[in-house]
């Protein structure tokens, strides 16, 4: 058991908040704090790269704050090929909308239309 008072992780959850503004702001930045004994380290983790793992630089059990960074969506691999595969189904629903107006089916294309509007929208 890992024996902390409310004062240590209320500075650990400060720091994370701190550190989760700095990376919503610079998204390149992978590291945030100081590397001296007894300070806090931050590292940007997790699939969705939108957690903050909180490292004291003595300690031998690091805390890792998930989904904490606001924005951060589809910069992920895995979010990347998300995205690489909505747009590829895009291209093939906007085929299918054009070969239906060219077909003379006035009202058979915008539902259709509007589903992938909002799904565009939707998406960062």
């Amino acid at each position: 058991m890992r024996m902390t008072s409310v004062h240590a992780e209320t500075a650990r959850m400060d720091f994370a908040k701190l550190a989760a503004k700095h990376f919503a702001e610079n998204p390149k930045h992978w590291t945030f704090g100081e590397l001296t004994p007894g300070s806090l380290l931050a590292i940007r983790w997790g699939l969705g790269e939108d957690c903050v793992l909180v490292i004291r630089q003595d300690d031998e059990e690091p805390v890792n704050f998930q989904n904490i960074i606001e924005g951060v969506i589809a910069r992920s691999v895995r979010g990347d090929r998300l995205r690489a595969a909505l747009d590829a189904l895009f291209i093939e629903v906007e085929s299918e909308i054009e070969q239906r107006k060219t077909s003379g089916l006035d009202e058979d294309w915008k539902p259709l239309q509007l589903l992938v509007d909002k799904v565009r929208e939707a998406l960062p």
